[in-house]
């Protein structure tokens, strides 16, 4: 999964489906002990070991990760094959435990088609209820349907703004020039192109926010 930087810790659980206060403690202090009364449905093995399906590790997160990072972690399980119905049946199982309405929010947000995590964050900074809804790498077509213009990272053909992620394999001169041309193209097709780094996505997300709601008011397709 696409996940941020974790403690290096391992969770094992004891398999009881009765209700216990007690629970041995290991003393080795990377390992985290559990008594795990879930649903079997949520198990399953993995050479020879069993553990939590995909869809249940990644309901587990809800009570660790903040919003975004939950919802780059459920777009990297649709990448892996994973479906949304499964993990919406997870967290339907779940209506009691810890931070569910984060669960259920991050359901909203989950898109298969991300290609990476920062993709992920970006597209929740721009995922308020006012603010354009964004296609995730979707190719974009040329005026008057002379052919195809480009697949940005996020993009939204009323307004014309588009939403590229600046990695650092983006510094790489051949993917550079790339990337110049490709700007160059949406511009003079009337695309307002907004190019965003570690810095913007993960450090200062509202302002990529406030950008593009400021630059959304107004916008039309040419």
């Amino acid at each position: 999964m696409w996940l941020p930087d974790l403690p290096d810790e391992v969770h094992v659980a004891t398999v009881d489906a009765r209700p216990s206060k007690r629970l041995t403690r290991p003393q080795r202090v990377p390992i985290v002990a559990h008594r795990w009364q879930g649903d079997e449905r949520d198990l399953t093995v993995v050479r020879g070991i069993p553990v939590t399906t995909p869809a249940r590790t990644w309901r587990a997160l809800a009570t660790i990760l903040d919003l975004p990072s939950l919802v780059a972690a459920g777009d990297s399980v649709l990448r892996m094959g994973g479906s949304l119905a499964e993990l919406e049946r997870v967290v339907a199982r779940t209506p009691d435990r810890r931070h569910i309405r984060k669960a259920r929010a991050a359901l909203e947000l989950l898109d298969g088609r991300s290609a990476s995590r920062p993709e992920s964050h970006m597209r929740v900074a721009v995922s308020a209820p006012d603010l354009p809804r964004f296609q995730v790498n979707q190719p974009v077509m040329r005026s008057g349907g002379r052919g195809w213009l480009a697949t940005p990272d996020l993009s939204d053909v009323e307004t014309r703004i588009a939403l590229e992620y600046q990695g650092l394999d983006h510094a790489e001169p051949k993917r550079m020039r790339s990337d110049l041309t490709r700007a160059t193209d949406l511009r003079r097709e009337g695309w307002l192109v907004f190019p965003y780094g570690p810095a913007e996505v993960f450090g200062r997300p509202w302002e990529i926010e406030q950008e593009v709601r400021a630059a959304a008011r107004g916008r039309v397709a040419c």
